[in-house]
Protein backbone atom coordinates (compact mmCIF):
# COMPACT_ATOMS: atom_id res chain seq x y z
CA UNK A 1 0.00 0.00 0.00
CA UNK A 2 0.92 3.03 -0.09
CA UNK A 3 2.46 3.71 2.88
CA UNK A 4 4.44 1.00 2.80
CA UNK A 5 6.31 2.09 -0.25
CA UNK A 6 5.66 5.77 -0.77
CA UNK A 7 8.84 8.07 0.50
CA UNK A 8 9.46 11.83 -0.18
CA UNK A 9 13.07 12.44 -1.05
CA UNK A 10 15.58 13.15 -4.18
CA UNK A 11 16.42 10.67 -7.30
CA UNK A 12 18.54 12.75 -9.52
CA UNK A 13 17.56 10.62 -12.71
CA UNK A 14 14.96 11.94 -15.24
CA UNK A 15 11.90 11.79 -14.65
CA UNK A 16 10.21 8.87 -17.14
CA UNK A 17 6.88 10.24 -18.63
CA UNK A 18 6.25 6.95 -20.11
CA UNK A 19 5.18 4.99 -17.38
CA UNK A 20 2.27 5.98 -15.02
CA UNK A 21 2.79 4.56 -11.86
CA UNK A 22 -0.30 3.99 -9.95
CA UNK A 23 -0.56 4.76 -6.24
CA UNK A 24 -3.28 4.83 -3.57
CA UNK A 25 -4.30 7.71 -1.49
CA UNK A 26 -7.04 6.77 0.29
CA UNK A 27 -5.46 5.79 3.98
CA UNK A 28 -4.18 9.32 3.67
CA UNK A 29 -7.26 11.60 2.64
CA UNK A 30 -8.57 11.98 6.13
CA UNK A 31 -5.26 13.57 7.35
CA UNK A 32 -5.11 15.68 3.74
CA UNK A 33 -8.56 17.02 4.52
CA UNK A 34 -7.81 18.31 7.77
CA UNK A 35 -4.79 20.80 6.50
CA UNK A 36 -5.67 24.38 6.47
CA UNK A 37 -3.05 24.95 3.40
CA UNK A 38 -4.07 24.27 -0.40
CA UNK A 39 -3.02 20.81 -1.31
CA UNK A 40 -2.90 18.83 -5.00
CA UNK A 41 -1.33 15.48 -5.74
CA UNK A 42 -0.14 14.96 -9.27
CA UNK A 43 0.92 11.56 -10.98
CA UNK A 44 4.30 11.36 -12.94
CA UNK A 45 2.93 13.18 -15.64
CA UNK A 46 1.50 15.98 -14.14
CA UNK A 47 -2.46 15.16 -14.16
CA UNK A 48 -4.03 16.19 -11.33
CA UNK A 49 -5.44 13.56 -9.28
CA UNK A 50 -6.40 15.05 -5.79
CA UNK A 51 -7.43 18.08 -4.35
CA UNK A 52 -8.36 19.13 -0.86
CA UNK A 53 -11.05 20.98 0.81
CA UNK A 54 -8.82 23.74 1.51
CA UNK A 55 -8.30 23.95 -1.98
CA UNK A 56 -11.46 24.16 -3.13
CA UNK A 57 -11.86 27.15 -0.18
CA UNK A 58 -9.55 29.28 -1.74
CA UNK A 59 -9.78 28.86 -5.53
CA UNK A 60 -13.37 28.73 -5.30
CA UNK A 61 -12.90 25.72 -7.65
CA UNK A 62 -14.28 22.40 -6.68
CA UNK A 63 -12.67 18.84 -7.16
CA UNK A 64 -14.41 17.67 -10.72
CA UNK A 65 -12.85 20.83 -12.21
CA UNK A 66 -9.55 20.48 -11.34
CA UNK A 67 -9.29 16.89 -11.08
CA UNK A 68 -7.58 15.45 -14.15
CA UNK A 69 -6.35 18.57 -15.31
CA UNK A 70 -2.78 18.40 -16.45
CA UNK A 71 -0.42 21.26 -14.73
CA UNK A 72 2.11 21.28 -17.39
CA UNK A 73 -0.53 22.81 -19.78
CA UNK A 74 -2.73 24.38 -17.28
CA UNK A 75 -0.37 26.00 -14.80
CA UNK A 76 3.33 25.63 -16.07
CA UNK A 77 4.51 28.31 -13.96
CA UNK A 78 3.68 26.43 -10.55
CA UNK A 79 6.46 24.94 -8.10
CA UNK A 80 4.55 21.51 -8.63
CA UNK A 81 6.07 21.49 -12.42
CA UNK A 82 8.86 22.59 -11.51
CA UNK A 83 9.18 19.06 -9.08
CA UNK A 84 7.76 16.80 -11.61
CA UNK A 85 10.79 18.08 -14.25
CA UNK A 86 13.64 18.49 -11.14
CA UNK A 87 12.92 16.03 -8.88
CA UNK A 88 13.93 18.26 -6.27
CA UNK A 89 11.79 19.73 -3.23
CA UNK A 90 11.11 23.20 -3.65
CA UNK A 91 10.17 25.27 -0.21
CA UNK A 92 8.85 28.44 0.72
CA UNK A 93 8.47 29.65 -3.15
CA UNK A 94 6.00 32.90 -3.48
CA UNK A 95 4.44 32.02 -6.77
CA UNK A 96 1.16 32.63 -8.25
CA UNK A 97 -1.62 29.31 -8.25
CA UNK A 98 -4.93 29.66 -9.98
CA UNK A 99 -4.89 33.64 -9.71
CA UNK A 100 -3.90 33.82 -6.12
CA UNK A 101 -0.68 35.28 -4.95
CA UNK A 102 0.85 31.72 -2.57
CA UNK A 103 3.38 30.72 -0.53
CA UNK A 104 3.97 27.01 -1.58
CA UNK A 105 6.47 24.14 -0.91
CA UNK A 106 6.36 21.44 -3.10
CA UNK A 107 7.94 17.46 -3.30
CA UNK A 108 8.24 14.38 -5.59
CA UNK A 109 6.47 11.52 -4.67
CA UNK A 110 8.88 8.48 -4.92
CA UNK A 111 8.11 4.71 -5.03
CA UNK A 112 10.66 1.90 -5.12
CA UNK A 113 13.09 4.09 -6.28
CA UNK A 114 10.99 5.77 -9.41
CA UNK A 115 9.23 9.45 -9.30
CA UNK A 116 5.35 8.26 -8.96
CA UNK A 117 3.88 12.36 -9.03
CA UNK A 118 4.46 14.62 -6.70
CA UNK A 119 2.57 17.23 -4.07
CA UNK A 120 2.21 20.99 -3.41
CA UNK A 121 0.72 22.13 -0.86
CA UNK A 122 -0.07 26.24 -0.58
CA UNK A 123 -1.24 29.46 1.15
CA UNK A 124 -2.79 32.53 0.42
CA UNK A 125 -0.18 35.30 1.05
CA UNK A 126 -3.25 37.46 1.95
CA UNK A 127 -3.80 34.24 4.76
CA UNK A 128 -0.32 34.46 5.90
CA UNK A 129 -0.32 38.28 6.01
CA UNK A 130 -3.53 38.52 8.15
CA UNK A 131 -1.85 36.07 10.36
CA UNK A 132 1.01 38.50 10.97
CA UNK A 133 -1.07 40.77 11.21
CA UNK A 134 -2.81 39.31 14.23
CA UNK A 135 0.37 38.55 15.56
CA UNK A 136 1.22 42.04 15.17
CA UNK A 137 -2.13 43.25 16.94
CA UNK A 138 -1.75 40.75 19.41
CA UNK A 139 1.57 41.59 20.02
CA UNK A 140 0.59 45.60 20.56
CA UNK A 141 -2.34 44.54 22.81
CA UNK A 142 -0.42 42.47 25.46
CA UNK A 143 2.59 45.28 25.19
CA UNK A 144 -0.32 48.09 25.68
CA UNK A 145 -2.11 46.02 28.20
CA UNK A 146 1.08 45.47 30.32
CA UNK A 147 1.85 49.36 29.86
CA UNK A 148 -1.92 50.01 31.41
CA UNK A 149 -2.17 47.50 34.17
CA UNK A 150 1.03 49.51 35.63
CA UNK A 151 -2.04 52.58 36.06
CA UNK A 152 -4.62 50.42 37.71
CA UNK A 153 -5.31 48.58 40.78
CA UNK A 154 -7.53 46.09 41.82
CA UNK A 155 -10.60 46.63 45.01
CA UNK A 156 -8.71 46.78 48.05
CA UNK A 157 -12.05 47.04 50.65
CA UNK A 158 -14.36 45.11 51.92
CA UNK A 159 -17.63 46.40 53.78
CA UNK A 160 -15.14 45.87 57.06
CA UNK A 161 -13.30 48.49 56.32
CA UNK A 162 -16.06 50.96 56.40
CA UNK A 163 -16.35 52.88 59.50
CA UNK A 164 -19.46 53.81 61.31
CA UNK A 165 -22.19 52.45 63.59
CA UNK A 166 -25.00 55.42 62.95
CA UNK A 167 -28.19 54.79 61.71
CA UNK A 168 -27.13 56.92 58.28
CA UNK A 169 -23.95 54.38 57.95
CA UNK A 170 -25.65 51.37 58.70
CA UNK A 171 -28.08 52.69 55.99
CA UNK A 172 -25.81 53.60 53.36
CA UNK A 173 -24.25 49.44 53.67
CA UNK A 174 -27.27 48.05 53.32
CA UNK A 175 -28.45 49.24 50.48
CA UNK A 176 -24.60 48.82 49.23
CA UNK A 177 -24.57 45.08 50.48
CA UNK A 178 -28.25 44.74 48.58
CA UNK A 179 -26.41 46.02 45.49
CA UNK A 180 -23.63 43.25 45.18
CA UNK A 181 -26.01 40.78 45.08
CA UNK A 182 -26.47 41.56 41.23
CA UNK A 183 -24.49 43.23 38.04
CA UNK A 184 -26.77 46.13 37.89
CA UNK A 185 -25.41 49.69 37.66
CA UNK A 186 -25.18 51.40 40.55
CA UNK A 187 -24.96 55.08 41.33
CA UNK A 188 -23.10 56.17 44.55
CA UNK A 189 -24.07 59.68 45.59
CA UNK A 190 -22.47 62.10 48.11
CA UNK A 191 -20.57 65.21 49.17
CA UNK A 192 -16.59 65.05 48.32
CA UNK A 193 -14.64 63.09 50.97
CA UNK A 194 -17.46 60.90 52.33
CA UNK A 195 -15.81 57.77 50.75
CA UNK A 196 -17.79 56.56 47.60
CA UNK A 197 -14.80 54.86 46.37
CA UNK A 198 -14.85 52.65 49.56
CA UNK A 199 -18.12 51.59 48.93
CA UNK A 200 -17.97 50.88 45.33
CA UNK A 201 -14.49 48.62 45.92
CA UNK A 202 -16.49 46.87 48.78
CA UNK A 203 -19.65 46.47 46.82
CA UNK A 204 -16.96 44.68 44.16
CA UNK A 205 -15.89 42.67 47.04
CA UNK A 206 -19.16 40.68 47.70
CA UNK A 207 -20.19 40.34 44.01
CA UNK A 208 -19.70 37.30 42.09
CA UNK A 209 -17.00 39.33 40.48
CA UNK A 210 -14.56 39.63 43.33
CA UNK A 211 -12.02 37.34 41.71
CA UNK A 212 -12.22 39.87 38.22
CA UNK A 213 -10.54 43.12 37.84
CA UNK A 214 -11.68 46.20 39.45
CA UNK A 215 -10.93 49.55 37.17
CA UNK A 216 -11.07 53.27 38.43
CA UNK A 217 -11.43 56.01 35.72
CA UNK A 218 -11.34 59.59 37.19
CA UNK A 219 -14.14 61.65 35.00
CA UNK A 220 -12.76 64.88 37.29
CA UNK A 221 -8.84 63.98 36.97
CA UNK A 222 -9.18 62.79 33.54
CA UNK A 223 -8.65 65.39 30.69
CA UNK A 224 -11.66 65.84 28.30
CA UNK A 225 -9.48 65.54 25.44
CA UNK A 226 -8.28 61.77 26.59
CA UNK A 227 -11.36 61.00 28.58
CA UNK A 228 -12.39 58.83 25.05
CA UNK A 229 -9.28 57.05 24.55
CA UNK A 230 -8.92 56.20 28.34
CA UNK A 231 -12.47 55.27 28.49
CA UNK A 232 -12.46 52.87 24.83
CA UNK A 233 -9.02 52.77 24.10
CA UNK A 234 -7.82 52.87 20.09
CA UNK A 235 -6.55 50.89 17.53
CA UNK A 236 -2.90 51.56 15.81
CA UNK A 237 -3.02 54.96 13.26
CA UNK A 238 -6.67 55.96 14.80
CA UNK A 239 -5.18 59.66 14.64
CA UNK A 240 -1.71 60.92 14.51
CA UNK A 241 0.03 59.54 17.17
CA UNK A 242 -1.68 56.73 17.94
CA UNK A 243 1.45 54.68 17.40
CA UNK A 244 0.18 51.50 18.97
CA UNK A 245 -3.58 50.06 19.82
CA UNK A 246 -4.49 50.95 23.84
CA UNK A 247 -6.68 49.26 25.44
CA UNK A 248 -9.13 51.70 27.03
CA UNK A 249 -10.66 51.15 30.84
CA UNK A 250 -13.77 49.10 29.80
CA UNK A 251 -11.98 46.28 28.03
CA UNK A 252 -9.59 46.33 31.16
CA UNK A 253 -12.85 45.55 33.00
CA UNK A 254 -13.72 42.70 31.63
CA UNK A 255 -15.36 40.47 33.65
CA UNK A 256 -15.27 42.53 36.62
CA UNK A 257 -16.37 46.34 37.69
CA UNK A 258 -15.38 49.51 36.28
CA UNK A 259 -15.69 52.44 38.93
CA UNK A 260 -16.53 56.08 37.16
CA UNK A 261 -15.47 58.38 39.79
CA UNK A 262 -17.57 61.31 39.55
CA UNK A 263 -19.67 60.67 35.96
CA UNK A 264 -21.21 64.10 36.23
CA UNK A 265 -17.81 65.47 34.60
CA UNK A 266 -18.13 63.34 31.35
CA UNK A 267 -19.35 65.60 28.60
CA UNK A 268 -22.06 64.78 26.29
CA UNK A 269 -20.34 63.05 23.69
CA UNK A 270 -19.07 60.54 26.06
CA UNK A 271 -22.66 60.08 27.83
CA UNK A 272 -24.01 59.10 24.85
CA UNK A 273 -21.02 56.43 23.97
CA UNK A 274 -21.16 54.94 27.25
CA UNK A 275 -25.07 54.49 27.03
CA UNK A 276 -24.73 52.77 24.05
CA UNK A 277 -22.44 50.21 25.82
CA UNK A 278 -24.85 49.90 28.55
CA UNK A 279 -27.82 49.28 26.15
CA UNK A 280 -25.99 47.36 23.82
CA UNK A 281 -23.12 45.76 25.76
CA UNK A 282 -20.65 46.15 22.97
CA UNK A 283 -18.17 49.17 21.81
CA UNK A 284 -15.88 50.15 19.39
CA UNK A 285 -12.70 51.40 19.90
CA UNK A 286 -11.30 54.58 19.00
CA UNK A 287 -10.28 54.45 14.97
CA UNK A 288 -12.11 50.59 15.16
CA UNK A 289 -14.31 48.82 12.83
CA UNK A 290 -14.80 45.22 15.37
CA UNK A 291 -17.08 45.34 18.01
CA UNK A 292 -15.80 44.34 21.41
CA UNK A 293 -17.79 43.05 24.02
CA UNK A 294 -18.54 44.65 27.06
CA UNK A 295 -18.98 41.72 29.98
CA UNK A 296 -18.65 44.16 33.27
CA UNK A 297 -20.48 46.04 35.88
CA UNK A 298 -20.51 49.54 36.23
CA UNK A 299 -20.36 51.52 39.02
CA UNK A 300 -20.58 55.34 38.87
CA UNK A 301 -19.93 58.28 41.88
CA UNK A 302 -21.12 61.79 41.66
CA UNK A 303 -20.75 64.51 44.23
CA UNK A 304 -23.51 66.58 42.23
CA UNK A 305 -26.75 66.49 41.56
CA UNK A 306 -27.10 64.80 38.68
CA UNK A 307 -31.14 64.95 38.39
CA UNK A 308 -30.55 68.88 38.80
CA UNK A 309 -27.75 68.32 35.85
CA UNK A 310 -30.52 66.65 33.97
CA UNK A 311 -32.96 68.86 33.97
CA UNK A 312 -30.42 71.69 32.80
CA UNK A 313 -29.36 69.90 29.82
CA UNK A 314 -26.17 69.02 30.92
CA UNK A 315 -26.42 64.76 31.42
CA UNK A 316 -28.25 62.82 29.55
CA UNK A 317 -31.48 61.47 31.00
CA UNK A 318 -31.96 58.04 29.88
CA UNK A 319 -27.82 57.77 31.11
CA UNK A 320 -29.15 58.63 34.23
CA UNK A 321 -31.67 56.04 34.59
CA UNK A 322 -29.32 53.31 33.37
CA UNK A 323 -27.03 53.96 36.07
CA UNK A 324 -29.48 54.51 38.61
CA UNK A 325 -31.02 51.32 38.74
CA UNK A 326 -30.01 51.40 42.45
CA UNK A 327 -28.72 54.52 44.39
CA UNK A 328 -26.84 54.91 47.27
CA UNK A 329 -26.57 57.88 49.23
CA UNK A 330 -23.45 58.38 51.45
CA UNK A 331 -24.00 60.69 54.60
CA UNK A 332 -21.69 63.57 55.00
CA UNK A 333 -19.99 63.55 57.96
CA UNK A 334 -22.04 66.20 60.10
CA UNK A 335 -24.61 63.78 59.47
CA UNK A 336 -23.30 61.27 61.58
CA UNK A 337 -21.12 62.90 63.85
CA UNK A 338 -21.87 60.16 66.34
CA UNK A 339 -19.39 58.04 64.17
CA UNK A 340 -16.49 60.68 64.55
CA UNK A 341 -14.71 59.02 67.75
CA UNK A 342 -14.39 55.78 65.81
CA UNK A 343 -13.00 57.55 62.80
CA UNK A 344 -10.59 59.48 65.35
CA UNK A 345 -9.31 56.15 66.99
CA UNK A 346 -8.41 54.46 63.53
CA UNK A 347 -6.79 57.25 62.11
CA UNK A 348 -4.63 57.87 65.25
CA UNK A 349 -3.72 53.99 64.97
CA UNK A 350 -3.22 54.33 61.27
CA UNK A 351 -1.12 57.35 61.53
CA UNK A 352 1.08 56.23 64.14
CA UNK A 353 2.38 53.76 61.88
CA UNK A 354 3.23 56.24 59.41
CA UNK A 355 4.60 59.06 61.07
CA UNK A 356 6.67 56.92 63.94
CA UNK A 357 4.11 58.26 66.89
CA UNK A 358 3.05 56.56 69.68
CA UNK A 359 -0.07 58.80 70.45
CA UNK A 360 -2.39 57.10 72.53
CA UNK A 361 -5.45 59.18 72.36
CA UNK A 362 -7.60 62.04 72.17
CA UNK A 363 -8.82 64.36 75.23
CA UNK A 364 -12.68 64.50 75.65
CA UNK A 365 -12.20 68.44 75.09
CA UNK A 366 -10.30 67.84 71.75
CA UNK A 367 -13.11 65.10 70.74
CA UNK A 368 -16.15 67.52 71.31
CA UNK A 369 -13.96 70.17 69.44
CA UNK A 370 -14.08 67.73 66.41
CA UNK A 371 -17.48 66.79 67.10
CA UNK A 372 -18.79 70.56 66.96
CA UNK A 373 -17.49 70.90 63.45
CA UNK A 374 -19.36 71.19 60.39
CA UNK A 375 -16.71 69.41 57.94
CA UNK A 376 -17.59 70.79 54.63
CA UNK A 377 -14.80 68.36 53.70
CA UNK A 378 -16.07 65.10 55.43
CA UNK A 379 -13.82 62.29 55.94
CA UNK A 380 -10.99 63.37 54.26
CA UNK A 381 -10.80 66.88 55.51
CA UNK A 382 -10.80 64.70 59.26
CA UNK A 383 -8.38 62.80 58.09
CA UNK A 384 -6.24 65.86 57.28
CA UNK A 385 -6.42 67.52 60.69
CA UNK A 386 -5.69 64.42 62.55
CA UNK A 387 -2.53 63.49 60.32
CA UNK A 388 -1.35 67.45 60.91
CA UNK A 389 -2.37 67.61 64.69
CA UNK A 390 -0.40 64.53 65.04
CA UNK A 391 2.61 65.70 63.53
CA UNK A 392 3.13 68.52 65.94
CA UNK A 393 1.90 66.80 69.19
CA UNK A 394 4.85 65.46 71.36
CA UNK A 395 2.65 64.52 74.24
CA UNK A 396 0.08 61.39 74.38
CA UNK A 397 -2.99 62.55 74.16
CA UNK A 398 -4.02 65.07 71.67
CA UNK A 399 -5.60 68.12 73.08
CA UNK A 400 -7.10 71.07 71.75
CA UNK A 401 -3.93 73.04 71.43
CA UNK A 402 -3.31 70.78 68.84
CA UNK A 403 -6.36 71.21 67.05
CA UNK A 404 -6.38 75.50 67.79
CA UNK A 405 -4.36 76.19 64.41
CA UNK A 406 -5.95 73.86 62.05
CA UNK A 407 -9.99 74.61 63.35
CA UNK A 408 -9.97 78.58 64.92
CA UNK A 409 -12.69 78.94 63.04
CA UNK A 410 -15.22 76.42 64.55
CA UNK A 411 -18.38 78.02 66.32
CA UNK A 412 -19.64 77.92 69.15
CA UNK A 413 -17.00 78.77 71.80
CA UNK A 414 -15.76 75.27 71.11
CA UNK A 415 -11.88 76.39 70.90
CA UNK A 416 -11.37 77.87 74.19
CA UNK A 417 -8.04 77.74 75.99
CA UNK A 418 -8.89 74.99 78.61
CA UNK A 419 -7.44 72.26 79.53
CA UNK A 420 -10.00 70.03 81.71
CA UNK A 421 -13.57 70.62 82.23
CA UNK A 422 -16.31 68.58 84.07
CA UNK A 423 -18.37 66.38 82.04
CA UNK A 424 -21.48 68.17 83.03
CA UNK A 425 -19.94 71.50 81.70
CA UNK A 426 -18.89 69.22 78.16
CA UNK A 427 -22.60 68.42 78.31
CA UNK A 428 -23.80 72.15 78.42
CA UNK A 429 -21.31 73.36 75.67
CA UNK A 430 -22.43 70.68 73.03
CA UNK A 431 -26.08 71.53 73.71
CA UNK A 432 -25.66 75.75 73.46
CA UNK A 433 -23.57 74.35 69.85
CA UNK A 434 -26.63 72.31 68.52
CA UNK A 435 -29.35 75.34 69.24
CA UNK A 436 -26.58 77.60 68.06
CA UNK A 437 -26.03 75.75 64.51
CA UNK A 438 -29.41 74.87 64.42
CA UNK A 439 -31.69 77.41 65.89
CA UNK A 440 -34.05 77.42 68.60
CA UNK A 441 -37.02 77.16 67.81
CA UNK A 442 -39.06 73.63 66.91
CA UNK A 443 -37.32 72.83 63.66
CA UNK A 444 -33.35 73.55 65.38
CA UNK A 445 -34.48 71.97 68.34
CA UNK A 446 -35.63 68.52 66.70
CA UNK A 447 -33.16 68.69 64.28
CA UNK A 448 -30.10 69.33 67.10
CA UNK A 449 -31.86 66.14 69.25
CA UNK A 450 -31.43 64.11 66.02
CA UNK A 451 -27.81 64.94 66.14
CA UNK A 452 -27.19 64.42 69.41
CA UNK A 453 -28.98 61.23 69.14
CA UNK A 454 -31.19 61.86 71.90
CA UNK A 455 -35.20 62.18 71.91
CA UNK A 456 -36.84 65.53 71.56
CA UNK A 457 -38.23 64.99 75.27
CA UNK A 458 -34.84 64.36 76.88
CA UNK A 459 -33.37 67.86 75.14
CA UNK A 460 -36.56 69.54 76.68
CA UNK A 461 -35.41 68.21 79.99
CA UNK A 462 -31.24 68.78 79.38
CA UNK A 463 -32.41 72.18 78.37
CA UNK A 464 -34.31 73.20 81.22
CA UNK A 465 -31.63 71.55 83.64
CA UNK A 466 -28.69 73.84 82.02
CA UNK A 467 -31.26 76.92 82.25
CA UNK A 468 -30.76 76.97 78.46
Amino acid sequence: MFLKRVKVGLLGEEPDFTEIIEFDLGCLKPVMESLQEGMEVTDNRGRVIYVNQAFTRFTGLNAGEWVGQNVFESAPHTPLVQVLVSQQPAYNIRAVAHGLDVMANAVPIIIDGHMAGGVMTWQPLTQITRVQEELGQSHNLIESLYARLQQVSGAKFTFDSIIGTSKAARGAVEMARKASKSDNPVIILGESGTGKELYAHAIHQASRRRDKPFIKLSCNGTPESLMEDELFGHEKGAYPGAIRTQIGRLELANGGTLFLDEVANLNLFIQDKLLRVLEHWEFFRVGGSHPIRADLRIIASSNRDIRELVGEGKFREQLFYRLDNLEINVPALRQRREDIPLFVNYLIIRFNRKLGKAIKGISPQALQILMGYDWPGNVRELEHVVERAMLTANEPLLTHKHLAEYLSHVSGGLMQAYDIMPMKRMEEVLLRAALARYGDNLEGKKKAAQVLDISLATLYNKLKRFDI
